[in-house]
This record gives structure tokens, sequence and C-alpha cells, in this order.
């Protein structure tokens, strides 16, 4: 998350294996998972996610990791995805305005 700008609210995850982050990943984009968060909220909007509500998720674990590939695959693919986010967003940071961009603007 180096140069995001993110709430005081983000809530950090800190997951040891790869594997199990990526699983854990897809969960979170769940229906499952949401619905769990949703919870103890009324309304349409979640005023506010504390850490205990993702601490007391019910995560399902399957019996063999075999049959959870393609579900660490596809949240393998998403933490991807977002890491190539970030370096496009890096790059254009370091090109565009911020950068190259500006001298030929002349904003320095």
């Amino acid at each position: 998350m180096d140069g995001q700008i993110i709430s005081d609210d983000m809530i950090r995850v800190r997951i040891p294996t790869e594997e199990i982050r990526a699983y854990v990943a897809a969960f979170l984009l769940s229906e499952n998972a949401h619905a769990q968060m949703m919870m103890n909220e009324y309304g349409s909007i979640q005023q506010h996610l504390e850490p205990s509500h993702v601490r007391n998720l019910l995560i399902p674990v399957p019996n063999d990791w075999s049959d959870a590939e393609k579900l660490i695959a596809n949240g393998r693919g998403f933490i991807m995805a977002k890491e190539a986010s970030d370096a496009a967003m890096e790059r254009l940071r370091e090109s565009g305005f911020d950068g190259g961009m500006r001298e030929i603007l002349g904003l320095v």
C-alpha cells in the first residue's frame, strides 16, 4: 500500500502463506463474506467495519486444499491485478503530471 491514500479505518489482515492469502482474498470478495460483515448492520450502508468483524468471519476451510485450487488461482489473479494496477498508477505518477509532463506543460 506504499504511496496509497487510505483511511485510518483500514484493517490489515496478516496471513502467513501466499496460498492461504489468495484463498482468503477470494473469500473476502464473496457474497458470503459480505453477508457476514453486514450481519449486524441495518439499512444499505456499512457504517463502520471493526477489526473484530473481520476477525470473527467464518471462513470455510476445505478438508482437501486441492478442492480449493480454482479459488486460490482466482485469488492470486485478483492480487496480481491489484499489484499491476498499483504499478501502472506509480508509472503514471512518475511520467504524468508529477513527472515529465510537468516540464512539457511548463509547470516546473
